[in-house]
C-alpha cells in the first residue's frame, strides 16, 4: 500500500483518480499549503 500525495490543484483536476486510489485502499493525502493536509 503506497501513499499518494496531491496538491489541491492536482486534486481538483484529477479527483476521479484520487478517489479510485482511495477505493483501492491507497492512502491519498491532499496538501493545502504548507501546514494543512487532508487524508482520504
Amino acid at each position: 500500500m503506497a501513499t499518494v500525495n496531491f496538491t489541491t490543484q492536482e486534486f481538483t483536476s484529477r479527483s476521479d483518480q484520487a478517489f479510485d486510489l482511495a477505493d483501492k485502499g491507497e492512502k491519498v493525502i491532499i496538501r493545502r499549503g504548507r501546514r494543512r493536509a487532508y487524508r482520504l
